[in-house]
């Protein structure tokens, strides 16, 4: 969105909207004062922050063990399911040749199926080395998965919002119409993983 400044008795009053016009896409061109587009961003924040650092407080009352077996087991389903692509394209990858030989397939088709298949087998090995080894940090105690908390928790507090605040929390804010707007926080991916965590122990 683009940022306008309208004069008004001797002051300037800031909106933003969107300047691209619906044949180029845009279905709801809404226009949004400043003043209250900082309110309700603040008021997002807030809740964020306010619900990590109630995240943290459980996590650090609760079984520290029984927290890190829960995530741990995450990993375990995120590893498995990449041992499970592999054997699929391991699968695959043993009726090329005799696809290329019976002629279903070109030489070229078999050359350039091969490479890319090995190269997705490579990606998942090193994600499961990567997940294996995050499994193995977590029941050690040495994983850093609430350290993303910290992010957040030093804005714990503040009243208004500024623009380190933003670029530190936030990772998108999109404008869907006047009445509706969708923030991704960052972190988002850590945010869910304890909400699993807690939703675990309670259960």
């Amino acid at each position: 969105m683009t940022r306008k400044a309208v004069p008004y008795k001797g002051k300037k009053y800031f909106y933003y909207y969107c300047p691209t016009p619906k044949k180029s896409g845009c279905t709801d061109s809404a226009t949004l004062k400043e003043s209250e587009l900082h309110e309700y961003i603040a008021e997002c924040v807030k809740a964020q922050v306010n619900n990590i650092v109630s995240l943290d407080s459980v996590l650090a009352g609760s079984d520290g063990q029984k927290a890190a077996e829960a995530l741990a087991k995450q990993y375990l389903i995120q590893i498995a399911e990449n041992e499970r692509q592999l054997e699929h394209i391991a699968k695959v990858k043993s009726t090329l040749y005799e696809n290329m030989a019976t002629r279903v397939i070109s030489k070229e088709d078999y050359k350039n199926f091969k490479a890319q298949y090995t190269a997705d087998e490579n990606r998942l090995r090193d994600a499961i080395a990567i997940l294996e080894q995050q499994r193995v940090d977590v029941l050690a105690g040495n994983s850093e998965r609430l350290r993303w908390m910290e992010h957040f928790k030093r804005f714990e507090g503040l009243a208004e919002l500024d623009r380190r605040m933003v670029i530190s929390l936030i990772q998108s804010i999109r404008v869907l119409s006047k009445t509706e707007m969708q923030i991704t926080f960052n972190y988002q991916t850590e945010f869910e993983k304890a909400l699993t965590i807690i939703r675990g122990e309670a259960a």
